[in-house]
């Protein structure tokens, strides 16, 4: 078996693979749920029927092994014609690449695979220090770019941030009613591009939780002091200081439709309990004693 398919033998079992190699072929056969489904040649290729991508699961994970592929070849080829560290500490290491005093870099063991690891190191190369280590290949690469300087690390989304941004552009897909075909289009468009970027996000998107949904873009309607009792002024605001805006409320007028759906506290005396009305497209709902705060979309 050679290093490609060794590689490959790691990868397909994180997608419930199994795998056998087959010594008359030299072909690493994978099946999924007992059954045949691609085969890894001996420089890291797949071959496969198109029988297998009839169904969504095995489509799916067939992606995720091309993308596997793709990286075992990259790393795989570079280590065969990598030399070797010159620090004495780092020398089972083979040099993948090196940027300014940001070295990157591989070794390899038959029982746990690779590792790869960035350093600064010294100019004349015999000594290393500050080391990031990682089994992950495209990881590592990243953090290699970042480090020497290739990439600015501010025009790149942490983990955390991507998957804030994620949340974000979920929320307003499933929220935003004004949003046309081809802005939701984009936003979907987007939202595969950090998946691509982060793949724990395909098994498991993340999303608001009830607590932060309430949290988003609040806009309350305060009731501002008029003396008048025939006329009353309420102020509706949201957290952006550009969005605030007057509306005038005439008493006795039914289904008062604000701007945008809203919340309306009333005061009837300045001793009086404060009550809420809760106002959408003209319909009002009269709740005594509480304030409820309503989370309010653009």
């Amino acid at each position: 078996m050679t290093l490609y398919q060794e590689e490959m033998q790691r990868a397909v079992h994180k997608y419930g693979c199994n795998t056998s190699f087959n010594e008359d072929t030299n072909l690493l056969e994978v099946t999924y749920n007992s059954q045949p489904f691609v085969n890894v040649t001996a420089n890291g290729y797949l071959s496969y029927s198109d029988k297998i991508l009839s169904a969504q699961p095995q489509r799916e994970i067939f992606t995720r092994l091309l993308d596997e592929a793709d990286t075992v070849r990259e790393y795989v080829g570079v280590y065969e014609s990598a030399p070797q560290m010159k620090a004495k500490d780092v020398n089972n290491y083979r040099k993948f690449s090196a940027f300014g005093d940001t070295v990157l870099a591989g070794m390899y063991s038959p029982k746990h695979g690779f590792m790869f690891c960035s350093w600064k190191q010294s100019n004349d190369g015999t000594y290393v220090a500050h080391g990031d280590y990682s089994p992950n290949y495209l990881n590592s690469k990243e953090n290699f770019a970042v480090r020497s300087g290739l990439i600015n690390k501010e025009k790149l989304f942490s983990r955390e941030e991507a998957e804030e941004l994620f949340k974000c552009i979920a929320f307003a897909r499933g929220n935003c009613e004004s949003l046309t075909y081809t802005q939701d289009r984009s936003l979907m468009c987007l939202m595969e591009k950090l998946q691509n970027s982060y793949p724990h996000m395909k098994d498991d998107p993340p999303a608001f939780d009830e607590t932060e949904e309430m949290g988003i873009n609040m806009k309350l309607s305060l009731f501002v002091k008029n003396q008048d009792n025939k006329r009353r002024k309420i102020m509706y605001f949201s957290s952006d200081p550009l969005d605030r805006y007057y509306e005038n409320l005439m008493m006795g007028v039914p289904n008062f439709k604000p701007r945008k759906s809203g919340t309306i506290i009333f005061e009837v005396k300045e001793t009086a309990v404060i009550t809420m009305s809760q106002v959408n497209l003209g319909v009002s709902r009269i709740v005594p004693n509480r304030l409820i705060l309503t989370p309010i979309l653009p």
